[in-house]
């Protein structure tokens, strides 16, 4: 009997000690595992942030991307300026292509006629004329500049004019139309101030002819 209490206590004892790690093992494991995993989230937090960035980042490279491609290929909107021209402030809408366009309030005939007295003032060689269905085509030119200015009449007293300038190099120049377009404004003041004169006088005089 005492040989058979022996042998079965050690095997009672280690059934209740393989229980109590049984018993604290769920305790144990998630405390061993954490730390574990705490690398791996900040790892996947690291990742996040860098792609977050790196698409800022993009975005802000793509957009300088497309306002250089706009540049390039002169594909953008028309640009809206103000410039002093005549003692006026004038609108003139230009478009990164070399072309400029102004809406005068005189005829066709008026502001042909301003433009031919631009160009030669500009010192430009008048090539030709083009009648199109719905507008004018004036051409000129110089040694190494093409300009080429279309008058479309809106209505019998407003006429929009566009003026395209270019170099022998197949480059737009804005200065060019943009200076074309403030000399025929110029000239067209001008031309309206010397009509105006005369009825002017004549109106003068027949009040002073009237009152004796």
């Amino acid at each position: 009997m005492p040989a058979i209490e022996s042998t079965s206590r050690p095997r009672g004892r280690r059934e209740l000690k393989s229980a109590a790690r049984r018993s604290i093992a769920p305790t144990i494991i998630p405390r061993c595992r954490a730390p574990t995993s705490r690398p791996r989230e900040l790892a996947a937090r690291v990742d996040a942030y860098c792609d977050a960035a790196q698409r800022g980042r993009m975005a802000r490279y793509g957009i300088l991307l497309l306002v250089g491609l706009c540049l390039l290929l002169a594909a953008c909107e028309p640009v809206a300026i103000a410039l002093l021209g005549g003692g006026v402030t004038t609108l003139l809408r230009y478009n990164l292509d070399g072309v400029a366009a102004r809406t005068f309030t005189a005829p066709a005939a008026s502001v042909k006629t301003a433009s031919l007295a631009a160009l030669q003032r500009m010192g430009l060689t008048l090539e030709g004329t083009e009648n199109l269905e719905a507008s004018e085509i004036i051409r000129a030119r110089s040694p190494n500049r093409e300009i080429e200015i279309e008058l479309e009449p809106i209505t019998e007293q407003l006429t929009r004019m566009r003026i395209t300038a270019r170099s022998t190099s197949l480059l737009y120049d804005n200065a060019t139309a943009v200076e074309l377009v403030q000399q025929t404004e110029k000239m067209l003041d001008a031309g309206l101030t010397a009509k105006l004169a005369p009825a002017g006088a004549a109106a003068l005089g027949a009040s002073r002819l009237s009152a004796n």
